[in-house]
């Protein structure tokens, strides 16, 4: 998983959240959503390529390079990082449950059920 693969590379070159945060002038807080999973960005979105070019910057300027390339092996930051997930992109076609909460939506107000009279009747 993506959240694995990042704990592995910032391990490897011994860095935290707010050492990659600093070398990209992003929030450690973004950093740690998609590090614990609770954020999963796009294979192609902005955040992993800000953040590949943080891990890959924080390894040269620390003498880290030779250790992340041998964990890559022949693969590109990004691939490694993304090589077990199988949602690459945000097309709700390929991701499960993407248009939960609009079926959700139409479910309620097909039978005229409130979020209240809901959580009530699944206990919570």
């Amino acid at each position: 998983m993506l959240k694995d693969r990042i704990k592995e590379v910032l391990n490897t070159i011994h860095a935290s959240n707010l050492d990659i945060a600093n070398h990209i002038g992003y929030s450690p807080s973004n950093i740690s959503r998609i590090r614990s999973g609770r954020v999963t960005p796009a294979y192609t979105s902005s955040s992993v390529v800000k953040l590949t070019k943080g891990i890959t910057e924080y390894a040269a300027t620390h003498g880290c390079s030779n250790e992340l390339n041998t964990l890559l092996g022949d693969k590109s930051l990004t691939d490694y990082l993304y090589q077990d997930e199988s949602i690459l992109t945000n097309d709700p076609d390929t991701i499960p449950f993407a248009n939960f909460s609009e079926k959700l939506n139409s479910i309620m107000y097909l039978t005229n059920l409130s979020n209240s009279r809901l959580s009530r009747m699944v206990n919570v």
